[in-house]
């Protein structure tokens, strides 16, 4: 019998009101930076940990581990501020908005996820910056006379949110965008 893969990762999921801020940002960015393929309404989220493609029935190990996790974990409090890219200002490929608040916490938490999925037949990766993907851009593009437009965005009013849960999500590429499907909620200790 064939294995059946899902595509999948870790995410802190973002409140609507905080999402509607978001698309305000890039509606004022699109003007600005063109063509690009920006994340919808519905969609952003901050990846503590991209699984690929693992084998369906892996999945109740995934979220074990995942679990032993988050009962260490207490709620705790982000904020997002600054736009940035990846790999960098000179040829982006992502646009980002990162954390003014909580990073530590959350950078650690993604490590703890990294290490607690290693036995998993995940692969492990180090490398962590938090942030929410504002778009993807296809073709190339010189973003180093936009910093002083970034600057504009290093605190971004009504960002602030509590977190007690991360999510296990299904991701499922399609022409038209991903469409993401909660397959997991794991609640902090209180």
């Amino acid at each position: 019998m064939k294995n059946v893969y899902i595509r999948c990762f870790v995410a802190i999921e973002i409140p609507v009101h905080i999402q509607n801020v978001f698309e305000k940002i890039q509606n004022e960015l699109k003007t600005e930076i063109g063509k690009a393929s920006w994340t919808r309404i519905g969609n952003f989220h901050l990846t503590l940990k991209f699984l690929g493609d693992i084998k369906k029935d892996s999945i109740p190990d995934v979220c074990n581990a995942i679990d032993k996790v988050v009962i260490k974990q207490k709620p705790f409090s982000l904020e997002f501020g600054g736009i940035g890219t990846f790999p960098n200002l000179s040829r982006p490929r992502i646009l980002w908005i990162g954390l003014k608040q909580g990073i530590k916490i959350t950078t650690g938490l993604s490590r703890y996820i990294n290490n607690a999925l290693s036995h998993c037949d995940v692969k492990s990766d180090e490398r962590f910056h938090p942030h929410v993907t504002l778009a993807r851009l296809r073709q190339h593009v010189d973003l180093r006379g936009y910093v002083d437009l970034f600057e504009e965005y290093q605190t971004i009013q009504n960002t602030a949110m509590a977190v007690d849960e991360i999510t296990l999500v299904k991701s499922e590429l399609y022409p038209n965008g991903a469409i993401y499907t909660p397959i997991s909620r794991f609640h902090f200790k209180e």
